[in-house]
Protein backbone atom coordinates (compact mmCIF):
# COMPACT_ATOMS: atom_id res chain seq x y z
CA UNK A 1 0.00 0.00 0.00
CA UNK A 2 1.25 3.74 -0.32
CA UNK A 3 2.11 5.29 2.66
CA UNK A 4 1.35 8.78 3.97
CA UNK A 5 3.86 11.21 2.39
CA UNK A 6 5.04 8.77 -0.46
CA UNK A 7 4.93 10.79 -3.78
CA UNK A 8 6.11 8.60 -6.01
CA UNK A 9 4.79 6.47 -8.85
CA UNK A 10 2.04 3.73 -7.42
CA UNK A 11 2.76 0.49 -8.63
CA UNK A 12 1.02 -1.72 -10.51
CA UNK A 13 -1.43 -2.87 -7.66
CA UNK A 14 -2.38 0.32 -6.57
CA UNK A 15 -2.97 1.64 -10.23
CA UNK A 16 -6.81 0.71 -11.86
CA UNK A 17 -6.64 -1.04 -15.16
CA UNK A 18 -7.13 0.78 -17.99
CA UNK A 19 -10.70 -0.45 -18.74
CA UNK A 20 -11.50 1.12 -15.43
CA UNK A 21 -9.45 4.16 -16.37
CA UNK A 22 -11.29 4.10 -19.82
CA UNK A 23 -15.05 3.80 -18.15
CA UNK A 24 -13.96 6.37 -15.20
CA UNK A 25 -13.05 9.43 -17.32
CA UNK A 26 -15.63 8.63 -20.50
CA UNK A 27 -18.40 8.89 -17.47
CA UNK A 28 -16.88 12.24 -16.00
CA UNK A 29 -17.09 13.41 -19.83
CA UNK A 30 -20.65 12.41 -20.47
CA UNK A 31 -21.95 13.66 -16.46
CA UNK A 32 -19.88 17.01 -16.91
CA UNK A 33 -21.80 17.41 -20.58
CA UNK A 34 -25.13 16.67 -18.88
CA UNK A 35 -24.41 19.21 -15.89
CA UNK A 36 -23.40 21.92 -18.10
CA UNK A 37 -26.10 21.29 -20.46
CA UNK A 38 -29.11 21.11 -18.13
CA UNK A 39 -28.63 24.16 -16.98
CA UNK A 40 -29.42 25.87 -20.14
CA UNK A 41 -31.21 23.88 -22.49
CA UNK A 42 -34.86 23.94 -21.46
CA UNK A 43 -34.91 28.10 -22.01
CA UNK A 44 -34.13 27.50 -25.52
CA UNK A 45 -36.99 26.63 -28.31
CA UNK A 46 -37.53 24.83 -31.56
CA UNK A 47 -34.99 22.93 -32.91
CA UNK A 48 -32.05 24.37 -30.51
CA UNK A 49 -33.62 22.76 -27.96
CA UNK A 50 -34.78 19.60 -30.14
CA UNK A 51 -31.16 19.17 -30.72
CA UNK A 52 -29.46 19.80 -27.01
CA UNK A 53 -32.59 17.73 -25.22
CA UNK A 54 -31.46 14.63 -27.26
CA UNK A 55 -27.69 15.29 -26.79
CA UNK A 56 -28.43 15.36 -22.55
CA UNK A 57 -30.63 12.30 -23.04
CA UNK A 58 -27.95 10.50 -24.85
CA UNK A 59 -25.38 11.09 -23.09
CA UNK A 60 -27.18 10.19 -19.80
CA UNK A 61 -28.09 6.69 -21.42
CA UNK A 62 -24.58 6.71 -22.01
CA UNK A 63 -23.46 7.10 -18.51
CA UNK A 64 -26.16 4.54 -16.92
CA UNK A 65 -24.93 1.60 -19.38
CA UNK A 66 -21.38 2.59 -18.99
CA UNK A 67 -21.71 2.60 -15.74
CA UNK A 68 -23.16 -1.00 -15.66
CA UNK A 69 -20.16 -1.88 -17.35
CA UNK A 70 -18.18 -0.22 -15.01
CA UNK A 71 -20.01 -2.38 -11.89
CA UNK A 72 -19.38 -5.50 -13.68
CA UNK A 73 -15.82 -4.88 -14.27
CA UNK A 74 -15.50 -3.94 -11.01
CA UNK A 75 -17.19 -7.29 -9.67
CA UNK A 76 -15.11 -9.38 -11.40
CA UNK A 77 -11.79 -6.89 -11.66
CA UNK A 78 -10.73 -6.49 -7.90
CA UNK A 79 -9.81 -2.42 -7.94
CA UNK A 80 -6.85 -1.42 -6.17
CA UNK A 81 -6.88 -0.93 -2.24
CA UNK A 82 -7.56 2.69 -0.78
CA UNK A 83 -4.92 4.46 0.16
CA UNK A 84 -3.28 2.91 3.68
CA UNK A 85 -2.40 6.63 4.93
CA UNK A 86 -5.95 7.16 5.12
CA UNK A 87 -7.37 8.29 8.50
CA UNK A 88 -10.83 6.41 9.62
CA UNK A 89 -13.00 9.45 8.77
CA UNK A 90 -11.30 10.23 5.41
CA UNK A 91 -12.15 5.83 4.33
CA UNK A 92 -15.55 6.42 5.26
CA UNK A 93 -16.00 9.69 3.61
CA UNK A 94 -14.62 8.06 0.33
CA UNK A 95 -16.44 5.16 0.56
CA UNK A 96 -19.81 7.12 1.27
CA UNK A 97 -19.44 9.23 -1.52
CA UNK A 98 -18.50 6.34 -4.34
CA UNK A 99 -21.48 4.73 -2.87
CA UNK A 100 -23.67 7.95 -3.54
CA UNK A 101 -22.12 8.38 -6.66
CA UNK A 102 -22.61 4.82 -8.33
CA UNK A 103 -26.33 5.57 -7.03
CA UNK A 104 -26.86 8.88 -8.82
CA UNK A 105 -25.19 7.56 -12.00
CA UNK A 106 -28.08 5.01 -12.11
CA UNK A 107 -30.85 6.97 -10.77
CA UNK A 108 -30.13 10.49 -12.93
CA UNK A 109 -30.89 8.66 -15.81
CA UNK A 110 -33.69 6.11 -15.27
CA UNK A 111 -35.17 9.67 -13.81
CA UNK A 112 -34.24 11.24 -17.20
CA UNK A 113 -35.64 8.04 -19.17
CA UNK A 114 -38.87 8.35 -16.79
CA UNK A 115 -39.27 12.07 -17.82
CA UNK A 116 -38.94 11.39 -21.53
CA UNK A 117 -41.55 8.10 -21.03
CA UNK A 118 -43.77 10.03 -19.05
CA UNK A 119 -43.72 13.00 -21.80
CA UNK A 120 -47.15 14.27 -23.08
CA UNK A 121 -46.04 15.78 -26.00
CA UNK A 122 -47.14 14.92 -29.49
CA UNK A 123 -44.47 12.44 -30.83
CA UNK A 124 -42.75 12.12 -27.02
CA UNK A 125 -39.83 10.49 -26.69
CA UNK A 126 -35.71 11.57 -27.35
CA UNK A 127 -33.23 10.62 -30.42
CA UNK A 128 -30.42 8.53 -29.32
CA UNK A 129 -27.65 10.44 -31.30
CA UNK A 130 -29.85 11.12 -33.92
CA UNK A 131 -29.82 7.24 -34.76
CA UNK A 132 -32.79 6.17 -33.43
CA UNK A 133 -36.33 6.86 -31.22
CA UNK A 134 -35.09 6.12 -27.14
CA UNK A 135 -37.78 3.39 -26.36
CA UNK A 136 -40.19 4.19 -23.63
CA UNK A 137 -40.48 3.18 -20.19
CA UNK A 138 -43.43 0.52 -20.40
CA UNK A 139 -46.06 1.13 -17.20
CA UNK A 140 -45.60 4.74 -18.21
CA UNK A 141 -46.56 4.68 -21.75
CA UNK A 142 -50.03 3.41 -20.76
CA UNK A 143 -50.84 5.06 -18.22
CA UNK A 144 -53.71 7.81 -18.09
CA UNK A 145 -52.74 11.39 -18.73
CA UNK A 146 -53.54 12.33 -15.03
CA UNK A 147 -51.12 10.02 -13.67
CA UNK A 148 -48.60 10.62 -16.82
CA UNK A 149 -48.44 14.02 -16.25
CA UNK A 150 -47.91 13.42 -12.21
CA UNK A 151 -45.10 11.20 -13.20
CA UNK A 152 -43.43 13.69 -15.14
CA UNK A 153 -43.91 16.63 -12.76
CA UNK A 154 -42.07 14.45 -10.21
CA UNK A 155 -39.78 12.78 -12.44
CA UNK A 156 -38.54 16.34 -13.59
CA UNK A 157 -38.29 17.29 -9.54
CA UNK A 158 -36.10 13.87 -8.76
CA UNK A 159 -33.76 15.12 -11.85
CA UNK A 160 -32.85 18.44 -10.84
CA UNK A 161 -32.69 17.57 -7.52
CA UNK A 162 -29.96 14.94 -8.02
CA UNK A 163 -28.23 17.30 -10.49
CA UNK A 164 -27.65 19.75 -7.64
CA UNK A 165 -26.77 16.26 -4.96
CA UNK A 166 -24.44 14.78 -7.94
CA UNK A 167 -22.60 18.61 -8.61
CA UNK A 168 -21.79 18.54 -4.59
CA UNK A 169 -20.47 14.95 -4.74
CA UNK A 170 -18.40 15.86 -7.44
CA UNK A 171 -16.75 18.42 -6.43
CA UNK A 172 -15.98 16.52 -3.23
CA UNK A 173 -14.67 13.86 -4.88
CA UNK A 174 -12.34 16.59 -6.94
CA UNK A 175 -11.24 18.00 -3.49
CA UNK A 176 -10.80 14.94 -1.75
CA UNK A 177 -8.20 13.86 -4.86
CA UNK A 178 -6.45 17.38 -4.97
CA UNK A 179 -6.24 16.84 -1.13
CA UNK A 180 -4.58 13.64 -1.14
CA UNK A 181 -2.38 14.58 -4.47
CA UNK A 182 -1.15 18.06 -3.10
CA UNK A 183 -1.67 17.97 0.57
CA UNK A 184 -0.91 14.52 1.58
CA UNK A 185 1.59 13.96 -0.93
CA UNK A 186 0.22 10.75 -2.29
CA UNK A 187 -0.04 9.61 -6.17
CA UNK A 188 -3.17 9.76 -6.37
CA UNK A 189 -4.16 11.05 -9.99
CA UNK A 190 -1.47 8.79 -11.21
CA UNK A 191 -3.82 5.60 -9.99
CA UNK A 192 -6.63 6.81 -12.10
CA UNK A 193 -4.22 7.06 -15.41
CA UNK A 194 -2.49 4.73 -18.03
CA UNK A 195 0.37 2.97 -16.78
CA UNK A 196 3.69 4.76 -18.43
CA UNK A 197 5.18 2.73 -20.70
CA UNK A 198 8.09 0.68 -19.31
CA UNK A 199 11.62 1.65 -19.87
CA UNK A 200 13.88 0.00 -21.43
CA UNK A 201 16.77 -1.93 -19.74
Amino acid sequence: MTTKGHSGAPTADERYSAVAVILHWAIAGFILFNLVTGHFMEALKGEPKHIWVSLHSSAGLSVLFLTLVRIAWRLSHRPPPLDGGLRALERRAAEAVHGLLYFLMIAMPLAGWAISSASTRKGGGTEFYFLMLTPKIGFLKGLPLPQKVAVHDQAVSAHATGGWILLVLLVAHVMGALKHQFIDRHPQFARMWFSPPKSKA
